[in-house]
């Protein structure tokens, strides 16, 4: 289901009912929350500054943002860096030690940092804003004096503790951005009002932000460009390249055969790497799934920009594993997302065929069947069931690139290998359109055809 973002009058208007959401409910920052407004079904987030970062209240003063309350005074400026004590109109965040993923973590000056969200934004040196998890050592950060400060180093990683925003003028920001602009740390930035305007579409239309085609903190492409930040001492932050992952084996079922995962990366569209949703929605999946499937052992490699999906047995244990790369992809959603986690699943339960010396997995076809026609049905109850199943189907068209139609045999992915178009009778992976064509046949309860092996 595509969902669009609110825009930011919603989205500030309900952010006292969101944050007591999230808070009730130990969603972390960023965590997407499904509701309304005039336009029809949008999202907002929760969200900005990590506790205890601190902010200017006066020339000479600050204080820790949780403990800035609506109606206080914090320094506030504009563009011209003229600042001015004004009144705070919003004070708002999450508290606890939970698990924050992908929040940004900054290394300036002499050797200040800064725990933000992906969303937060900076002023640097050409005077416009530029998103936290767009920010690189060639980068410039401004402080409240207007002089250049360097950028060390910018990673992401998971944040164990709460989060804080305020803004003293929650209305559209003007050119200028008066009242908008604040100082944490030392560091020129927006506030929140400014934060949530950049997300709707009239922010697209100003020049007062910096592009986003620049590499993604956390990308393979950032990393090779940029480096990691090596021996992070503060203790409540994680950095994602530190991370501890089950790494599948070779002899691994895979979705998609590593031809087409290399093509997909290739040529495929990808959500941002710090994309809310995408997560979100893999790990809705996996507690949805592990109520019906226990014995598996499920995981997500966030980092991993391979576009796949794997299964295995080692130890005596089956195992699950959902690559960042494929839930990123543009053309899975969460119902796209939860057919290949089915199809996972199929491996482990799909019966016969096997692939040979693999303990019992299902071969590709089948297990493809045994999930459109059995895993779906029991995770998804009644008429939900033919609901998912056929936004699944559309979504995995669009990933192959084929026509979803039912007895479609014409093969047009472009992904797809030329040498596999042949091998129908093995257990290796169908070209697309057998695949869309298998998985309509499980919803309508006929036979596995024949291209599926």
């Amino acid at each position: 289901m595509a969902v669009r973002e609110c825009e930011a009058p919603h989205c500030s208007g309900a952010d006292a009912e969101i944050n007591e959401i999230c808070k009730q409910e130990g969603w972390p920052i960023g965590h997407p929350v499904l509701t309304r407004d005039s336009q029809g079904p949008c999202t907002c987030t929760c969200s900005c500054f990590a506790l205890n970062t601190p902010i200017c209240i006066s020339e000479v003063e600050v204080k820790a943002i949780q403990d800035i309350k609506k109606g206080d005074y914090i320094y506030v400026a504009g563009l011209d860096l003229k600042w001015d004590q004004k009144k705070v109109l919003f004070s708002q965040g999450t508290k606890g030690n939970s698990k924050q993923p992908l929040t940004i973590y900054i290394v300036y000056g002499d050797n200040q940092h800064l725990v933000v969200t992906p969303d937060s934004l900076f002023l640097v040196e050409n005077k416009k804003l530029k998103r936290a998890d767009k920010l690189t050592p060639e980068d410039y950060l401004i402080n409240q004096n207007g002089e250049k400060v360097k950028i060390n180093g910018v990673t992401i990683g998971d944040f164990y503790g709460g989060f804080h925003h305020i803004s003293t003028n929650i209305e559209e920001p003007s050119s200028d951005l008066q009242g908008h602009l604040i100082v944490a740390n030392g560091i020129v930035c927006g506030d929140y009002a400014l934060q949530i305007y950049y997300q709707s579409r009239k922010a697209y239309d100003t020049e007062m932000f910096v592009g986003t085609n620049e590499p993604t903190v956390g990308t393979q492409e950032y990393k090779s460009k940029y480096g990691t930040i090596e021996n992070i001492k503060n203790k409540e932050f994680i950095p994602s390249h530190e991370h501890q992952i089950e790494k599948p084996p070779s002899n691994a079922m895979t979705f998609i055969s590593e031809e087409e995962s290399k093509r997909y990366m290739r040529y495929g569209s990808f959500r941002n790497f710090t994309d809310p949703n995408s997560r979100a929605w893999t790990e809705y999946l996996f507690t949805q799934f592990k109520s019906f499937y226990p014995e598996i052992n499920y995981s997500l490699d966030w980092d991993n920009e391979v576009v796949n999906a794997y299964a295995w047995i080692e130890d005596g244990k089956r195992y699950v594993q959902l690559t960042g790369g494929l839930v990123r992809a543009e053309a899975l959603e969460i119902e796209g997302i939860s057919l290949v986690l089915a199809h996972e699943i199929g491996h482990h339960y799909g019966g016969e065929p096997f692939y040979p010396d693999s303990n019992g997995l299902s071969c590709e076809g089948q297990a493809d069947f045994y999930a459109s026609r059995n895993i779906m049905r029991v995770v998804w109850f009644g008429e939900y069931y033919i609901t998912v199943m056929e936004k699944a189907i559309t979504q995995i068209s669009k990933f192959f690139k084929v026509t979803n139609k039912r007895d479609e045999t014409e093969e047009t992915a472009a992904f797809l290998p030329k040498d596999e178009e042949l091998n129908m009778n093995s257990c290796s992976h169908p070209p697309g359109a057998c695949r869309i064509e298998t998985y309509n046949a499980g919803v309508d309860l006929k036979p596995k055809p024949a291209c599926a092996n």
